[in-house]
């Protein structure tokens, strides 16, 4: 650990900024390398953080060294928010620049990584992209720190201690920033689409109320996490990793409840045996509703938050409520009261959609936070797998405008997980394939079921009341019609006196009934019934396969690569996890919740 980052690690340690430390080799191994013992084991023990890098199995070269050095430069250059080089911006020609460098560094920053014979050795890059996949508009901020024996060339390009911010959205490949101190609020305003949902993101974590903090806990616990070897470190780091998902998940269920609401489609319960066909005859599938009913009333059980309708159920009941309004007004003189609800209706409507819903983004924040939630939960069994690799390296570029900060977010956890990986002396296959696999697939087979009701369900009510309309459609013009015969017999008299007497009951029905189809139609549509049957039937084949993969592979726990042949399952498994998310979050961009006209 070179002086200069010393100097670095004390500045961070005095503003009370907590450490991550890596180091490119075995600490035995770096000492020889590197001054400053006392110091350097200083931060490494307060470090809250601490990762020794594989080794890169490079043999019969005089370059391993720098191999090592090489990973520990991807690694900061892909896992950091911000680079922060300390260097004269001098580049050294390819022949003879030094891998791992700072150059080389910053380099890897701005332009991608390129294969070269350590990466393609190195367990955590071995599949790491060409020069295509560069960090994107990741701010690199430099500080001239001009060589001893180099002459300075001019009073402000080249004094020590000038800044320059490069690779920033908008900005020339190199901005010298005067005053310095302003580089925060220049770089938090070109980033302001990455950082500002990050900032966001991480202060509704910290504001987690009661209700929170107990759906945080249910949702750590609901991790399955055992066996683990007895290693303090193992156990720490995966609790680190579980709470990180759990907060993730809590997060995304505050503003799924604004959402969908607590009275959303739930598993079925066994039917009540006392008046069975009363409630089938009401209500069709009595286990259903009274499912939803018991979910919402486990809001508040488990949680102590009052159950809610959501926005969904507000707008899709907004439509036949303004229908019936309307007829109230026309055909009953429901006079100022009937205008007074049909203005609340309308107008109130609109104004909470864009004062509450859009102005503060609750369908982008529970979809994202729904994302990160997912994308977590894949890294933490990764990490349990030993597979060192990073879901912000892996997560599929949909809406790559959109979800930058996802990506952003999920590099912190990232590291995390590649310590855990390389704690492990082996991978955790029980763990993984009972905590992961298995509760996948039996999650997605029961989520299935309930979209594939569901969606059954919607359609079949809204048949039921449009043929309603129908019906009551045809009864007018029965009325009508009855008034065209010129001779009336006794029975078409008494059948015209029924009709005339209920008129305006019939036209009521008639317009609001197919009002109500509509609104079973718009609730099943922005609760995305459809493409969650197709996508979680397809995640259930996937993981069912994964798991017959990996049980098979549990059975012969002393074959010699039965380890390798178990993470790369997982990895490939997780990579279909991951793509599975991202294809949620774009369908459901594509559906934007807002009031039907």
């Amino acid at each position: 650990m070179c002086q200069v980052v010393l100097l670095v690690a004390d500045l961070a340690e005095k503003l009370g900024i907590a450490i991550i430390a890596a180091i490119p080799m075995k600490m035995d191994q770096y000492r020889t390398s590197t001054s400053g013992q006392a110091r350097r084991d200083h931060h490494w023990r307060e470090a809250v953080l601490s990762i020794t890098l594989p080794e890169v199995l490079v043999r019969g070269t005089d370059k391993k060294n720098q191999y090592q050095y090489e990973q520990l430069g991807v690694l900061l250059a892909r896992r950091s928010h911000i680079l922060l080089a300390l260097w004269d911006g001098q580049t050294e020609p390819e022949s003879s620049r030094k891998l791992g460098g700072t150059s080389d560094v910053v380099r890897i920053r701005q332009e991608g990584t390129r294969r070269s014979a350590g990466l393609c050795r190195s367990e955590l890059f071995d599949d790491a992209d060409t020069s295509l996949d560069a960090t994107g508009n990741d701010p690199i901020v430099r500080v001239h720190t001009p060589r001893a024996s180099a002459a300075c060339c001019g009073p402000d390009l080249c004094d020590a201690g000038s800044v320059f911010v490069l690779n920033t959205a908008g900005m020339q490949p190199e901005y010298l920033v005067h005053p310095p101190g302003s580089v925060p609020d220049l770089l938090s305003a070109a980033m302001a689409s990455t950082w500002a949902p990050l900032a966001a993101f991480n202060g509704r974590i910290r504001d987690f109320d009661t209700s929170d903090m107990s759906i945080f806990r249910m949702s750590k616990e609901y991790l399955r996490s055992t066996p683990l070897p007895p290693i303090p470190e193992v156990l720490d780091l995966t609790d680190d990793l579980k709470g990180f998902q759990a907060a993730a998940d809590a997060a995304a269920q505050y503003f799924q409840g604004a959402l969908l609401g607590h009275f959303a489609p739930a598993n079925p319960r066994p039917e009540p045996k006392l008046g069975r066909g009363l409630f089938t005859a009401l209500f069709g599938r009595p286990a259903r509703l009274l499912g939803m009913i018991d979910r919402s009333r486990s809001t508040w059980r488990d949680h102590r938050r009052r159950p809610r309708l959501g926005v969904v159920f507000l707008f899709a009941l907004a439509i036949p409520a303004i229908a019936a309004i309307v007829e109230w007004y026309v055909h009953f003189h429901g006079g100022l009261t009937a205008i007074f609800l049909y203005l609340f209706a309308t107008l109130g409507g609109l104004g909470y959609y864009f004062g509450r819903v859009e102005k503060r983004e609750w369908q982008n924040r529970f979809q994202d936070y729904r994302g990160v939630a997912e994308a977590l939960r894949v890294q933490l069994y990764w990490g349990l797998a030993a597979v060192p690799r990073a879901v912000s390296e892996h997560y599929p570029p949909r809406h790559r405008d959109e979800t930058a900060w996802i990506k952003a977010c999920l590099r912190g956890p990232s590291l995390w997980a590649l310590a855990l990986a390389l704690k492990l002396p082996a991978p955790c296959q029980q763990a993984v394939t009972r905590g992961w696999i298995q509760d996948q697939q039996d999650y997605f087979k029961k989520r299935a079921a309930v979209h594939k009701h569901s969606a059954r369900s919607s359609e079949e009510w809204a048949r039921k009341f449009l043929l309603a309309g129908f019906f009551f459609a045809f009864l007018l013009l029965g009325y009508e019609l009855l008034d065209e015969f010129k001779e009336m017999t006794d029975a078409k008299a008494h059948l015209r006196h029924i009709l005339h007497e209920y008129h305006k009951p019939l036209e009521a029905a008639a317009i609001v009934s197919p009002a109500i189809a509509a609104a079973f139609r718009i609730s099943s549509e922005y609760r995305n019934h459809e493409p969650h049957l197709h996508a979680y039937t397809a995640m259930w084949a996937i993981f069912g396969r994964a798991r017959v993969k990996a049980e098979a592979i549990g059975l012969h726990p002393f074959e010699s690569k039965s380890a390798s042949r178990f993470q790369d399952l997982v990895f490939l498994t997780g990579r279909e996890a991951l793509a599975e998310n991202a294809e949620w979050l774009a369908s459901h961009r594509l559906r934007l919740l807002e009031p039907k006209p």
